[in-house]
């Protein structure tokens, strides 16, 4: 796990990953469980996929958001 601090960015070189795995990510913020009384880490959004940037023969970038191919 890494610890990101607030508007800031963490990038993974693709090279440092498995060309056949599949990388999920997911944001969690530190608030006050009423439950427990006390500060938690708690899930801000659900797991979602990470998909690699792909170039065409064009030159073009091409990348997915959620399963949705998008060109740039």
């Amino acid at each position: 796990m890494k610890l990101i601090k607030s508007k800031s960015y963490f990038t993974v070189d693709s090279k440092d990953l498995d060309s056949n795995g599949v990388y999920k990510y997911k944001y969690q913020v530190k608030k006050y469980d009423e439950e427990l009384g006390k500060e938690r880490w708690m899930d801000e959004t659900k797991h979602k996929m990470v998909y690699p940037e792909q170039i065409n023969r064009d030159g073009m970038k091409i990348y997915s958001i959620e399963g949705k191919q998008v060109i740039n």
